[in-house]
Order: structure tokens, then C-alpha cells, then sequence
């Protein structure tokens, strides 16, 4: 870019006080900041190819010398002329932490002080650190202290930047794969920033926008998947995720085998959209979202999707197991330190995509999502029997409650002597369970609270009864 004849060169900035350079105009400190990358890079290269130079006339002369020393590595001189040459050969050790850790518990074991003999310390890669649950990195704490380096500042033109930002090729992810980049922090205020939308009482009790959010679980065989027959089959798709759509061969419905984690969280976007509050070159963004639907053009599968109103996913048990096949493929799931497997990075990670993706489908619109997994028997060492959702990880069965509007336990129910509900894993009655605090303490929530603390196996007359409406005739008697 111009500037005026009078306006400081490179190689004046010696001569110049820092309080005159800060005055420089932008668009000529851009051009400087420019000008002094590129001389760095060829002072280096230059310096590169000195040092290769003098390697190659005095390497076999320093090795010699070192070997009639008796050193494998260390400093050495060597003359040439009048000129001496100090060649140094550092020694690096590494060791094996493996190894050293077992050393350290036989040191323990034979009850002296590691610490005599070895420098321990210990550190926390940042990246797990984020990843902890709340109360574990309330607990480390203390321990925590955080400083900053030296400010760094890389200037651009404004327009560069927002053409980087907005830039998409049609038809095509920008960049050529199905793996977007790390998402880039811009600092500035967006030039077009959200249209908020109003959403009226009726707007919202209509049936467009009358949705609700359900995890259903229960053991093994009590027939989860069978309740898509009490759902309408031509409003309603199933992610079947256990190809275990046997039980349900005379439902008339529609369904899409998916076999793997990215295969699902594409069909979370499709469904529910781009996040606004996202990168739009992350997972969730604008972009990706623009690339799926040019991948998807012609197929229907879209026009397919807005027409279901219900979303069955069964099962979110499989769902956390091809997220765990997923994360220990991913960068995350290996140590920085040792490239070897961690596997604490890649339980991190699972936790992370299962929650977006299943906030992501929550927040559908217009949609009801059915999330259906196995609930499974725990008992302690002390007797103590618990019913808890079998998934990998914790975090996704720790935040899952706080995602969807209702948790609904299904199980298999008998009758007492005075006629009330007593669980009977023997009996062939099913119930739901839809409120916390129950008497057989099985998971469950009623955002709604207008369900009864069990209900009838019925999927629809229950979202009838959760939204309001009047129920339709239910298909399983109660």
C-alpha cells in the first residue's frame, strides 16, 4: 500500500523512539511488521545454511578429537589457522517414566524416601484440567496458579480478516474435508449481529412449537424399543443406533441405521440446524451445516427429517460407545507428552461431544426427541442396590437429567396385597416411572408435573398428557 515519501523505512526503525513508532499510522506499522517477519526468515535461512557450512568443514575434525578424548558427546575444540572452533555435541537422556514410577514404589516398598534419589513433580495438561468434573477441579485449586507470557500482536487488514471469516466455496467445505479446523477467535463485534425472535404464548403452545425432550431407560428386554408402536409412525424416525429393530418388524414407521458417531452428529445438524453460538467452521456451525445440506442436496433426506415431528434414538447406551470409538481416534485421546494413548483425554472428549450433541437435538425445533437407553442394577460392596443408565464415561449420565425436560425409568411392575405398584423384575406388567423420589428410587424427572408418579407404557398418550392436550386413545391398556 502507498504511504508518503517522508514515512519510515525498516531499516530506520533503529533510529526511532518507541513512542514514535506506536504513532506510526496502522496501515504502515501492518507493512513494518510485514517487512521485519520476511527479513527474520531469510536472516535465518542465511544463518541455516552458514551453520551447515561450517558443520561440514569441521564435523569429522570434532569427532575425531572427541574420540581420542574418550567422549561420545560434550565440547571440544579444534583449531584452523588462528582461528579456534569450540564444537559442542549436547547429550540428551531420556527416561523411561514407566520404568521410573515402578522404581519409585520398590524405593517406597522398601521403606526409604523416592525423593532422595529422584526430583518428582507432577503436572496437569491444561486440556484435562478443562475437562474435569466442577468438584475435581475444585480440588486441585489450590494447587493451580496461572500467569501469561509476553503479549504478542500480529496485525491484518481489516478486510482480510472478515473475507477469512465469511469465506465459503459452494458445494464443497471450505476446506476440503470433513474435518473442520479449530474454530478462530475474532475480536470484533459481529457486522450483522443476531435477529432475536419473540416467541408468543399461543406461538408456543401451538403444535409446532409443543415439543419435549425424554430419556427413557430400562433394563435389557423390557422392551424400550417397543414403544415406537405407541408412537405415530408416519410423524416419527428412529436413529436406530443397535440395529435392534427386530422387536419392532409390523411398526410402519421409518428408521436409519447409523453405525458410527460422525454419522450422527451429521444427522443432528441436519435435524436441528446450525448453532448460532458456534463457530461457524466448528461441528455445529453455518458452514458445516451449509456443507452437509450441499452433501445431502438432491437425496431428500432433508425434506425427509423436517417432516418427522418425533425423533426416536436408540439407543444413547450405543450412542456413548461409538462417541468412545470416536474420541480414541482424536488427538485428545493421546498424551502430548508421549504420543501414547491417554485414555482419561479421550473419556474428556466423549463427555464433550455426547453432551453438544445431545443439546444440540434438544434444541430442535419443533421437534420431540426420544432418547432410549439400558438401565442397569448396580449393588455396592455393602448390599446397597442402585438402578443407574449404562453409558460410557460419567459426565454424559451426570448432565444428561439437566438436558431433556423429562427422565422417564421403565420396568416391570406386580401388585401388593392392597392393589398398589410394587416392583417385580418377575412379572410380565410394564410401567413407567416419571417422578423423582419414587419408592423404588428409579432415575426420574417431570418437568412437566402433570404426570402421575407411574404411567402406562404409552408414548403417546404420555407426550399428550406432558404438553397438555387432550390424550388420544392409548394403545396399551392401563
Amino acid at each position: 500500500m502507498p504511504h508518503p515519501d517522508n514515512a519510515p523505512h525498516f531499516n530506520d526503525l533503529e533510529r526511532l523512539a518507541l513512542s514514535d513508532i506506536a504513532a506510526l499510522a496502522p496501515e504502515l506499522l501492518l507493512d513494518l511488521q510485514t517487512t521485519a517477519l520476511a527479513e527474520t526468515a531469510r536472516v535465518k535461512r542465511l544463518r541455516d545454511r552458514l551453520e551447515a557450512g561450517i558443520a561440514q568443514r569441521y564435523e569429522a575434525a570434532a569427532t575425531a578429537e572427541r574420540a581420542a578424548q574418550g567422549k561420545t558427546s560434550g565440547t571440544v575444540r579444534v583449531e584452523d589457522e588462528n582461528v579456534v572452533i569450540v564444537a559442542d555435541l549436547p547429550k540428551k537422556v531420556t527416561w523411561d517414566q514407566d520404568r521410573l514410577a515402578a522404581m519409585v514404589e520398590r524405593i517406597r516398598a522398601a521403606g526409604d524416601d523416592p525423593t532422595e534419589y529422584l526430583e518428582i513433580a507432577y503436572r496437569v495438561p491444561e486440556r484435562r484440567f478443562g475437562a474435569w468434573p466442577a468438584a475435581m477441579r475444585e480440588g486441585f485449586a489450590d494447587a493451580r496458579s496461572e500467569t501469561t507470557g509476553k503479549p504478542v500482536f500480529r496485525l491484518e487488514t481489516g478486510d482480510a480478516r472478515r473475507r477469512d471469516a465469511r469465506a465459503v466455496t459452494p458445494g464443497r467445505f471450505p476446506f476440503g474435508t470433513r474435518s473442520p479446523p479449530p474454530p478462530r477467535t475474532l475480536n470484533a463485534i459481529p457486522e450483522n449481529p443476531m435477529a432475536f425472535r419473540i416467541i408468543t404464548a399461543d406461538e408456543r403452545l401451538s403444535a409446532a412449537e409443543n415439543k419435549t425432550s425424554l430419556a427413557i431407560f430400562g433394563p435389557p428386554g423390557v422392551g424400550k424399543t417397543t414403544l415406537l408402536k405407541t408412537l405415530p409412525a408416519e410423524e416419527t424416525v428412529c436413529l436406530d443406533l443397535e440395529a435392534g429393530m427386530k422387536s419392532v418388524q409390523d411398526w410402519r414407521g421409518d428408521s436409519i441405521p447409523v453405525r458410527s458417531f460422525t454419522d450422527f452428529r451429521d444427522l443432528a445438524v441436519l435435524i436441528g440446524g446450525h448453532d448460532p453460538a458456534q463457530h461457524p467452521k466448528s461441528w455445529y456451525g453455518a458452514e458445516y451445516h451449509a456443507w452437509l445440506q450441499q452433501q445431502y442436496l438432491g437425496t431428500g433426506i432433508e425434506d425427509f427429517l423436517a417432516r418427522k415431528r418425533i425423533v426416536f434414538v436408540d439407543s444413547i447406551t450405543d450412542l456413548t460407545r461409538q462417541a468412545m470409538a470416536y474420541a480414541r481416534q482424536q488427538p485428545e485421546a493421546f498424551s502430548e507428552r508421549t504420543g501414547k494413548p491417554d485414555v482419561r483425554g479421550a473419556y474428556g472428549l466423549l463427555g464433550r461431544e455426547v453432551i453438544q450433541a445431545l443439546k444440540h437435538l434438544q434444541h430442535a425445533r419443533g421437534k420431540t426427541v426420544i432418547f432410549v437407553g439400558v438401565l442397569e442394577k448396580v449393588t455396592d460392596e455393602f448390599g446397597t442396590t442402585t438402578w443407574q443408565p449404562q453409558m460410557e464415561g460419567t459426565k454424559a449420565g451426570r448432565e444428561l437429567p439437566g438436558i431433556v425436560d423429562q427422565v422417564v425409568s421403565m420396568q416391570l411392575f406386580g401388585r401388593d396385597a392392597k392393589g398398589d405398584w410394587t416392583l417385580d423384575e418377575t412379572s410380565a406388567e410394564r410401567r413407567l416411572v416419571c417422578r423423582s423420589g419414587n419408592p423404588w428410587g428409579l432415575p426420574a424427572k417431570d418437568r412437566s408435573g402433570r404426570l402421575d408418579t407411574t404411567e402406562p407404557p404409552d408414548l403417546g398418550a404420555l407426550i399428550a398428557k406432558i404438553d397438555g392436550r387432550a390424550p388420544t386413545q392409548s394403545a396399551i391398556p392401563s
